[in-house]
């Protein structure tokens, strides 16, 4: 059986190939920790729901705990 590498993107400086989206009080070693709330004071610091800066096709594992309750339904919606 061959193992497929994953390609990923180059990118500047060294990025977590695990992300922590809404990471609130949680933030994870090893992780890249995004939040909204400056007060949790995370890796990231996402305004008004924008998370196209992330590179697509390079994270590993994503963890996204308690989020879904942020979400605007219309965004859910399509």
């Amino acid at each position: 059986m061959q193992t497929e590498q994953i390609s990923r993107p180059p990118l500047t400086g060294a990025i977590a190939p695990k992300i922590n989206i809404g990471c609130g009080w949680d933030k994870r070693p090893g992780y890249l920790n995004l939040d909204s709330d400056p007060a949790c004071n995370p890796d990231v610091l996402v305004q008004d729901h924008d998370l196209y800066f992330l590179p697509r096709g390079y994270f590993e594992e994503v963890t996204a705990k308690d989020v879904l309750a942020h979400i605007p339904h219309a965004y859910m919606l399509g």
